[in-house]
């Protein structure tokens, strides 16, 4: 996917996270679409290929997934704003982690492009993707278990099962 097409679609989830709760269709509705395609599922797609391990961003959604439920989770104003915090702070660095591992795999693969590629240069850009994906991975999960940790015990208990039925 192109950077600009990349940066559409998480300029779409981050609208998501910016009017979720100021209309019902985007504080209740569970299948936020644009144009007939799921804008989180595209962008969970898309954000899957920086991350290692995506699978326990799975296990514990983001701030869409809270803001998308606030109804079924009894989510107060207070919570709701505590929650785009979260979304607010974790946007942006999410656009520059990706950017910067887009960059360097774009690097990688035009070194691997030549006859004799440099594998020194080679396996130092593994290495540093590599880090920059598993902190991009760990300060996305980061942010997700701070969206749970504003939830009641009773609100944990929705969250659960809402989540099991994903």
């Amino acid at each position: 996917m192109t950077r600009c097409a990349r940066a559409t679609l998480i300029a779409s989830g981050v609208l998501i996270v910016l009017l979720a709760g100021r209309s019902p269709s985007f504080s209740s509705d569970t299948s936020n679409t644009s144009n007939g395609v799921d804008v989180q599922a595209k962008l969970m797609e898309e954000m899957k290929s920086d991350f290692i391990l995506p699978q326990v961003l799975e296990e514990h959604p983001g701030p869409i997934f809270y803001l998308k439920n606030s109804k079924a989770l009894g989510l107060t104003s207070r919570q709701m704003r505590k929650i785009r915090r979260i979304a607010h702070r974790i946007i942006p660095i999410t656009l520059r982690q990706t950017s910067r591992i887009d960059d360097l795999k774009k690097k990688y693969l035009e070194i691997m492009s030549q006859e004799f590629p440099p594998m020194g240069k080679a396996r130092r850009l593994l290495n540093k993707i590599g880090s920059l994906e598993a902190r991009s991975t760990a300060d996305h999960l980061k942010a997700h278990l701070d969206c749970y940790r504003v939830l009641t015990p009773e609100q944990k208990k929705t969250f659960n099962s809402l989540r099991k039925k994903t």
